[in-house]
């Protein structure tokens, strides 16, 4: 996905609702809180962390990655991972709790 997609996305949904990551790939299913957001070309990274923080609300979320799309002179894609075996962030759904950012399959798994 896109980080202009995700941004628009991401407005459109109550602001202070929970943002977290759902890696399908994981033997369990794991679903994390976003930890950290940073680019790394020609990605922009959400990386999962197993206690909410910095960017736990859709705003806080939303604040990062409008600050790194000023920065950024392309629409840079959505991933989690590492740079070489990433998963894309493929879907958006939303549960009573939280908004959730489903993660693909790795590029190489």
């Amino acid at each position: 996905m896109k980080s202009s997609k995700l941004i628009e996305r991401l407005k459109s949904l109550p602001q202070e609702k929970q943002v977290q990551i759902e890696d399908v790939a994981s033997e369990d299913n794991s679903i994390l809180y976003v930890g950290k957001v940073y680019h790394e070309p020609p990605l922009t990274f959400l990386q999962g962390a197993s206690s909410s923080g910095k960017y736990s609300t859709i705003q806080q979320l939303l604040n990062r990655l409008q600050e790194i799309d000023a920065t950024v002179p392309f629409d840079a894609d959505i991933a989690s991972g590492d740079d070489w075996n990433y998963q894309s962030i493929e879907e958006i759904t939303q549960t009573e709790e939280a908004v959730l950012l489903k993660l693909s399959e790795p590029a190489f798994g």
